[in-house]
């Protein structure tokens, strides 16, 4: 099934700006203007899906490719509660332990950086 294109008056999600779009229908323009406005709620939705996105790459199904473990469903709850705080600018950095690492979620030239370490250490004594 083709679908066609028509011009609709796409709304922002977040400042309610109106533009008008080529689009299927009027949810396909509302998306599309939502998804291309430079809005400050734009803005930080797209920094949220990043964000997002990158804590599933280090803490998620993307660990192992990492040299990490995936961590469990109620640890991953409370790292993304850290990080949509410091997001949102309520807290300027968080940080936890993990079992095999450390987590560190902080922003830094407005980005949000998430950055897990494992500590290594080897020592000797004779």
């Amino acid at each position: 099934m083709a679908y066609e294109m028509e011009t609709y008056q796409g709304i922002c999600r977040y400042c309610g700006e109106i533009q008008p779009v080529m689009a299927v229908d009027q949810v396909d323009a509302d998306n599309k203007i939502s998804d291309t406005c430079a809005c400050g709620g734009a803005t930080t939705e797209k920094r949220r899906k990043a964000m997002n996105k990158n804590i599933e790459k280090i803490c998620g199904s993307g660990a192992v490719g990492c040299g990490f473990y995936e961590v469990e469903p109620y640890t991953r709850e409370i790292i993304n509660k850290a990080a949509e705080a410091v997001l949102l600018g309520h807290i300027s950095a968080a940080g936890l332990e993990l079992e095999d690492s450390t987590l560190s979620i902080k922003e830094t030239k407005g980005k949000t950086r998430i950055q897990r370490k494992r500590p290594i250490c080897a020592s000797a004594e004779s």
